[in-house]
């Protein structure tokens, strides 16, 4: 209660209270102020991380909350957060018929989905580049070049170099 009043700016919640709390910027609460819901671990199941983001994120809210969610560059982690995102998607594409609106929280992982267009070439760069026996240098080369292609996705790309 003491954070919906105001009294508390911040809630630090764990996984036992992802369920029977709200924590949205409800009209009915004093305090309506934009939420910024900071993820630290993301939990295994799509589903799961649907019902912790809907803490800050529910019908009569003032305003939409902003996700950040914590993901390092280790590969493992950044493919368990593409996996993730990736149902996210799709979960999005089955209750709203639209692959991209799955909540308001996909938006911020799908910057973490590797499952796409350029992840996938990124991988034939790097396994071409293997195959080829290619120096570092012929490598980078072929990267920026791709990169140049599709400025667009520019901060996709250089996630997945890393």
């Amino acid at each position: 209660n003491a954070f919906v009043d105001g009294t508390k700016r911040v809630a630090v919640i764990s996984e036992a209270a992802s369920s029977g709390i709200s924590l949205h910027a409800d009209a009915r609460f004093q305090n309506q102020q934009r939420r910024y819901h900071i993820t630290l671990e993301l939990a295994w199941s799509a589903e799961k991380m649907l019902q912790q983001f809907g803490r800050s994120h529910r019908s009569n809210q003032v305003c939409a909350p902003h996700y950040a969610l914590l993901v390092t560059d280790v590969g493992g982690e950044q493919r368990f957060a593409s996996s993730v995102a990736r149902k996210l998607e799709t979960l999005g594409a089955m209750t709203r018929g639209d692959r991209r609106g799955g909540h308001g929280a996909a938006a911020d992982l799908v910057t973490h989905n590797l499952d796409t267009n350029h992840g996938h070439h990124a991988l034939a760069l790097m396994l071409d580049a293997v195959a080829e026996k290619a120096e570092a240098e012929q490598m980078w080369d072929k990267a920026l070049k791709m990169l140049r292609c599709h400025r667009e996705g520019v901060p996709t790309m250089l996630g997945l170099c890393v």
